[in-house]
């Protein structure tokens, strides 16, 4: 058996293909990241350097991201999702309180990261939402290795 370890994950067994774990962000939120192999197992010849890049600088490489949602290809999505959602939750005092796309990103917070491994276009996901109380639709956002936005999407 071989093990490898990985920043908030800890020891991985290399022999298995799914590996889930979740952390405190510095908002005292909790955040679930999964690394997802899909039925191949990685093996001892993995490279994990990238994966581990972005998880000991994850604050910072969400915040980049948060901070490329509205330049882009992908600025009209991002724009539909907020205007979504401060046009339904008007009423809500968190919505209230926002007065910009900007500041609407802001408040986003990351509720999941996915990493794939094998895809290319997909490497990393994140499951951005205003709030999971007050919504069920997230913003996922697929991204390169390289951290560079792929695609952009709206889901419940």
């Amino acid at each position: 058996m071989s093990n490898s370890k990985l920043p908030i994950f800890g020891e991985i067994d290399l022999e298995e293909d799914f590996f889930e774990a979740e952390f405190m962000n510095s908002k005292n939120q909790e955040v679930m990241v999964s690394i997802d192999f899909e039925g191949e197992p990685p093996g001892n010849d993995f490279s994990f350097e990238s994966i581990s890049n972005f998880l000991n600088n994850i604050e910072n490489n969400l915040q980049h991201i948060k901070d490329n949602l509205l330049s882009g290809n992908f600025v009209v999505d991002v724009k539909d999702y907020i205007e979504h959602h401060m046009s339904e939750l008007k009423s809500e005092p968190k919505i209230q309180k926002i007065s910009s796309h900007e500041q609407f990103i802001n408040e986003l917070y990351t509720s999941y990261i996915n990493i794939y491994p094998t895809e290319e276009e997909n490497f990393f996901s994140i499951d951005f939402t205003i709030d999971e109380e007050l919504t069920n639709y997230i913003l996922v956002v697929s991204l390169q290795e390289d951290l560079s936005i792929s695609h952009i999407t709206t889901e419940s």
